[in-house]
């Protein structure tokens, strides 16, 4: 028997787009693996991306506040015994498709609320839509406490369940495959080799890594991902490090850049769990990351992985030179522990258990209005 017993609930998971990106690719495989559980679902964006770099999902709008995108949300949502809001974005939109339904709806909080909702307006409207949902998932304890303690959200209707990628996806890499990735990235095979995955965007704060390459003369920087502050970066890059850094692009392949790299950057002044130090740890490469959002709950300092303060390039440098002596074993480490606790085979049964309370619990208290 099942987790959902004999007849299969139907989950429809909302994202921002169909782009490849972390919350966008979870979503997917999810879906994939609760199928394992009995539930049928399927994946809907609200716009199209814009890059050619995406999931096979279909978009219902041109931009996520359009008339157009709720009506075909409100209408996808007719077949679904549960909907599921994969972040704020699709949360706001969900609230309002669904707002002539008392559809069951699944809210999974992505990042660090408080930080997207500065102005007291944002965090009120933030904590109206909040109110909305049957469900919240947080990804990590502090997510959990942040939405009892910020937005008066009730513990007892939040679920903690952390993120996770299919471990097929990130084998762990050897020596030989190492060479081989650098050598079709064009790395010299005994350089060290430093790596950024992810957007380009001011809160990812990817001008560190690159002014850190100013003073790392024997390190090569690539950077996977696409966003608004490429020109920028790329202008920073030719000035302080001519020559060290590579601007890949969107990569559907970020195995191979994780293989490629002795360690994995993520100066970020926000983030919730991020998707790119479970990928990079499965592969066996470890992360320097600043303590923000669940971070300093996935890595053990010098065990699992490294954390680092957001001080500067200066810092940044310092911190990188000492965590190269190590990475090969803490690398080793992250790669059997993160196996424990970050693979989606781990995580889809909790999911599947979520969307049957959130639809029991829809029931119980439509019954009783």
């Amino acid at each position: 028997m099942t987790s959902a017993g004999p007849v299969p609930l139907r989950s429809l998971h909302v994202i921002t787009s169909n782009a490849r990106r972390g919350a966008e690719t979870f979503a997917v495989e999810l879906v994939q693996s609760l199928e394992c559980h009995g539930h049928e679902g399927r994946v809907v964006a609200l716009m199209e991306s814009g890059n050619d770099r995406i999931h096979a999902a279909p978009h219902l709008g041109a931009s996520r506040r359009s008339l157009v995108m709720l009506r075909a949300l409100a209408r996808a949502a007719e077949s679904a015994d549960v909907v599921v809001a994969h972040g704020s974005s699709t949360l706001e939109a969900c609230v309002f498709a669904l707002a002539r339904s008392r559809k069951p709806l699944v809210n999974r909080v992505i990042g660090e609320l408080g930080y997207w909702a500065g102005s007291p307006f944002q965090r009120l409207l933030l904590k109206g839509l909040l109110r909305r949902p049957d469900r919240h998932v947080a990804l990590w304890a502090g997510g959990r406490a942040e939405l009892t303690a910020d937005f008066s959200v009730p513990s007892d209707r939040i679920d903690v369940i952390p993120n996770a990628v299919s471990v097929q996806r990130f084998e762990r890499a050897t020596t030989s495959a190492r060479r081989e990735a650098r050598q079709r990235l064009g790395l010299p095979h005994d350089a060290r080799c430093l790596a950024y995955v992810g957007a380009l965007a001011a809160e990812k704060d990817v001008d560190a890594a690159v002014s850190a390459m100013g003073s790392l003369s024997d390190c090569h920087l690539l950077i996977a991902g696409d966003g608004p502050s490429r020109p920028h970066l790329e202008e920073l890059a030719a000035r302080v490090a001519p020559g060290k850094v590579r601007f890949l692009g969107v990569t559907d392949e970020p195995a191979a850049v994780y293989t490629a790299a002795d360690l994995l950057l993520l100066p970020s002044r926000s983030e919730g769990m991020p998707g790119v130090v479970i990928e990079a740890g499965l592969v066996g490469t470890p992360s320097l990351a600043t303590a923000v959002g669940a971070v300093p709950e996935m890595l053990q300092h010098g065990i699992t992985g490294f954390i680092t303060t957001p001080d500067g390039p200066s810092r940044l440098a310092t911190d990188i030179r000492a965590c190269l002596l190590d990475a090969q074993a803490v690398g080793q480490r992250a790669a059997a522990a993160f196996r424990e606790s970050y693979t989606m085979e781990q995580v889809a049964p909790l999911w599947a258990a979520t969307i049957e309370r959130a639809h029991a619990n829809n029931r119980r208290a439509n019954r009783t209005r």
